[in-house]
């Protein structure tokens, strides 16, 4: 039996390491979040949320896949960060919303981004004062996935 929720995480993932302008490197969309010391100015990382299931008929189910992740965008100076930072969510969203099928993962007809969190600095260091090291922001995309139980599968 398949995992579905790793096969709407994988194609997730790699749909946006698409956005090489930036995302130079595949580590930079993962879920390692040890990957941020590693180098680059951009990071998604992602995680398992919640998921909702609506029966459709008896063996069929809408699983509404919750991947949280965290935008992490570097921070270098105040104006140009923050424009920065909104230019990759815009990126992102834009091409999630362009491949509601996550570039054609199995049963995948859907995807819905949203956050409930502000975006936020990210210090390394608990000195008072430090710089920044990151602009952060949680989102949740909902990745609707039609799967066909035959029985067994729960």
């Amino acid at each position: 039996m398949p995992d579905y929720y790793l096969e709407c995480e994988d194609g997730f993932i790699t749909l946006l390491q698409t956005l090489t302008p930036f995302f130079e490197h595949a580590y930079q969309v993962s879920d390692d979040d040890a990957n941020i010391h590693r180098g680059g100015d951009n990071f998604v990382i992602v995680r398992p949320g919640a998921f909702p299931i609506t029966r459709v008929s008896d063996q069929v189910h809408d699983m509404h896949w919750e991947i949280m992740f965290d935008l992490d965008v570097r921070f270098k100076e105040y104006k140009k960060s923050w424009d920065r930072f909104k230019e990759v969510r815009s990126a992102i969203l834009n091409l999630l919303y362009s491949n509601p099928t996550l570039g054609d993962t199995p049963g995948v007809y859907d995807v819905i981004v949203d956050s409930r969190e502000i975006a936020q600095y990210l210090r390394f260091s608990d000195v008072p004062d430090a710089k920044p090291n990151f602009i952060i922001q949680t989102m949740r995309a909902i990745v609707t996935q039609r799967v066909t139980f035959t029985g067994g599968e729960f």
